[in-house]
């Protein structure tokens, strides 16, 4: 652990350990739980871009634990997604899969379109890991039609390009090569040069 804090720099250790005070502070509030689930569904998301799983893991699952108890459904909602995205980075699809499927859930339950389309993005990269292109494309086209309807260019995007990979693994060349154009407009409209690039 230490290595990986010599490597980030100053900066991000210095913003380690602020969340980490404001944690404290969460902790010790007792009027507002909401806080306290923020505070430990980011400190899951710093250490899970550290590699430190076992942390990240254990911040995310505190964090659902005071969002369910705070009965607070978007809260919840963005602590399932939160684990998702934790059990697919460590390659656990199949409960990757199970805690986006219940974000989803309550996401559409709460008419939450930003939290839906990023979920939707969310299991169709995970299919996409288990090599089921069928689904991750089902799950793509449904958060593409919801990006544009939200008018969210970059979530767009992100289908397009997965959905461009997603049949290019299939060998629908023609199918890829649509998408990945539809992406690459997107991408020079909202100047991610890199992402153009890959588009290209």
């Amino acid at each position: 652990m230490k290595n990986a804090y010599d490597n980030l720099g100053d900066y991000e250790v210095k913003a380690i350990d602020s969340a980490e005070k404001r944690l404290v502070i969460a902790r010790e509030s007792k009027d507002c739980q909401i806080p306290l689930c923020w505070e430990l569904g980011s400190l899951g998301n710093t250490y899970l871009s550290l590699n430190d799983d076992a942390k990240a893991l254990d911040y995310h699952q505190q964090s659902l634990v005071i969002a369910r108890e705070s009965k607070d459904l978007k809260w919840v909602c963005w602590a399932l997604e939160n684990l998702g995205s934790a059990y697919t980075s460590f390659c656990d699809y199949a409960k990757a899969i199970d805690y986006q499927q219940q974000s989803l859930v309550i996401a559409r339950e709460i008419k939450d379109r930003q939290i839906e389309v990023r979920v939707l993005g969310n299991l169709g990269r995970a299919y996409t890991s288990l090599g089921d292109y069928a689904k991750a494309i089902d799950y793509q086209q449904q958060s593409l039609v919801i990006a544009r309807k939200i008018n969210d260019l970059y979530t767009e995007a992100e289908a397009l390009e997965a959905l461009g990979n997603a049949y290019t693994s299939l060998g629908d060349y023609a199918k890829a090569i649509e998408y990945a154009q539809q992406w690459l407009a997107i991408a020079r409209e909202i100047k991610d040069y890199e992402s153009a690039a890959d588009a290209c």
